[in-house]
């Protein structure tokens, strides 16, 4: 794959930042709901549609659209609608989805807003309609509003292979997780470089020097790993993209809140809002550990 963005590419991208929030304009209270207004803004400029418009990159495009959108820190689910509804429908479906984890019977991301739930049955994943106002809620610091939907009743109304939805999910997972190492590194080096104790700035010592190498390091893997599963759109490449970056994400937020000290914690400060964004990612769709065990079969029944 080509490691630089095509015009196409970045003619998308800067259409979607002119409708993303920016740093002046984020809130310094937490954000834990839906944004709806946002939400509307990107499918009204056909954001949700990009993997639906064709072509050998548009799930390449799709999660350039993830990843943008989790960097501004935007409270939507924007990776079920980039890049798992297509699977399901030939367009843009109004209301909110949502996806349940395998065997995971508790609360999960955008389940009391959404209208349509997603769940696997077998080899088969099934997308149902259900009423939001069934749902019950779950206080919760993630920052992504979490609850568990009213069980889905009735005929599905789509249905996709399994295994396609998963790698999917995976590639919005990794895209996502991107998005939020990337805001949160920017917000730890900006902060190190006006920080300053023992008569320095705190950037200007080696040892941090070394250490947010390191984390940058582990940024650009998960960036590219991500966008080759998204280039490729196969099983193998997805899971183990899936499961470096959420590995990655846990390292990013503890390196993150250690190197800024009590101040990452503090609210006004705003750090929480990417960290915690890891912490919730780092455990969907069966953790860290289910991704790298189906990457390692995968490798080993191609071989």
């Amino acid at each position: 794959m080509d490691f630089e963005l095509s015009q196409e590419q970045a003619e998308l991208l800067g259409r979607l930042r002119a409708v993303l929030p920016t740093d002046a304009s984020l809130p310094s209270t937490s954000k834990r709901s839906l944004d709806v207004e946002l939400f509307g803004k990107l499918r009204a400029g056909g954001f949700l549609d990009v993997l639906r418009d064709g072509g050998r990159s548009s799930v390449l495009d799709a999660a350039l659209v993830v990843e943008e959108v989790t960097r501004a820190i935007g409270i939507v689910p924007i990776g079920t609608h980039c890049l798992v509804l297509p699977l399901f429908f030939e367009r843009d479906m109004d209301g909110v989805a949502a996806i349940r984890d395998v065997d995971a019977p508790g609360p999960f991301r955008f389940g009391g807003e959404a209208t349509i739930i997603i769940r696997y049955e077998g080899n088969e994943a099934k997308a149902f309609r259900v009423s939001p106002e069934a749902a019950v809620h779950v206080k919760s610091n993630y920052v992504y509003p979490l609850a568990i939907p009213a069980n889905a009743e009735g005929d599905s109304i789509a249905s996709a292979p399994a295994s396609a939805v998963r790698r999917r999910h995976r590639i919005g997972i990794s895209a996502e997780c991107v998005g939020a190492m990337d805001g949160l590194l920017n917000q730890l080096v900006a902060y190190l470089s006006t920080r300053e104790q023992f008569g320095r700035k705190l950037g200007s010592f080696q040892a941090l020097h070394h250490r947010i190498a390191e984390l940058s390091v582990l940024l650009e893997g998960s960036r590219w790993l991500s966008r080759e599963a998204a280039w490729l759109d196969d099983d193998e490449t997805a899971a183990l993209a899936a499961a470096y970056s959420t590995k990655a994400a846990r390292r990013m937020c503890w390196e993150a809140h250690e190197l800024s000290g009590a101040r990452g914690f503090s609210v006004d400060f705003g750090m929480y809002q990417h960290s915690l964004r890891l912490q919730a990612l780092s455990v969907e769709a069966g953790s860290i550990q289910a991704h790298a065990d189906d990457a390692a079969q995968l490798a080993w029944l191609a071989a």
